[in-house]
């Protein structure tokens, strides 16, 4: 196989590493699906794959917790349960997050009323974070674009990103998405999905906790 070759598919493979959402099997698929038209070596892929990624396991032992990313996830959380559809790497550019925000959205109909908008960041803005050091830009928006709702989402967000401790920009324009400074992007592949199921999961859990605790019922007899 073309050195040059070898080459790119090491720079793709430690950059899905690096973004931290597919697992090994998903990552040979994109590398073959990458090189579709070329014979490739596939037994050396995937030992290349598992090379890289027990390397990138190994560091991950050294990294300080809770990481940026945990923490942006305890704030997805939090968005989701306020009725923010909170999608994490949600498509590869702003147009396909946006698509898919809308697709998740109308999944939930049943939670319809607790839904005001949503809020994303795409995979290109994670590829930014890791060669070129950009801050971590996250999308908003209301369910219906109401102007005064939207700004009233991104204070939102703001305000639960500062409680993790992030350094946060916005100007307060909705033409301006957030923007999060200094993210250091660390993530290994968790087997978790944080895209439609994570979004039940938390509305659910939302829900449950609305619910009215039951009064306890007591007779009183009259001697």
């Amino acid at each position: 196989m073309d050195k040059l070759i070898q080459k790119d598919i090491i720079q793709i493979i430690k950059e899905e590493i690096a973004i931290g959402f597919k697992e090994p099997m998903e990552i040979f698929d994109v590398v073959l699906d990458t090189f579709n038209e070329i014979s490739l070596d596939e037994d050396w892929v995937s030992k290349t794959i598992d090379e890289q990624y027990t390397i990138n396991i190994e560091d991950s032992k050294t990294w300080h917790h809770p990481t940026d990313f945990e923490k942006l996830r305890n704030v997805f959380n939090e968005l989701i349960e306020k009725g923010i559809v909170a999608l994490h790497n949600a498509g590869y550019t702003r147009n396909d997050c946006l698509s898919e925000c809308h697709s998740v959205i109308q999944e939930l109909d049943f939670f319809e009323e607790h839904i005001k908008g949503f809020c994303y960041y795409s995979t290109q803005d994670i590829k930014r974070i890791i060669h070129i050091k950009n801050p971590l830009f996250i999308g908003f928006q209301a369910l219906n674009e109401n102007e005064s709702l939207s700004i009233e989402i991104g204070n939102i967000i703001v305000e639960e990103l500062k409680k993790q401790d992030f350094e946060v920009l916005w100007n307060g324009n909705l033409a301006s998405r957030i923007e999060v400074i200094n993210f250091d992007w660390k993530k290994i592949p968790d087997k978790t999905d944080y895209d439609y199921k994570n979004v039940i999961h938390r509305l659910n859990h939302y829900k449950k906790s609305q619910k009215p605790k039951k009064k306890s019922l007591w007779k009183f007899w009259k001697l």
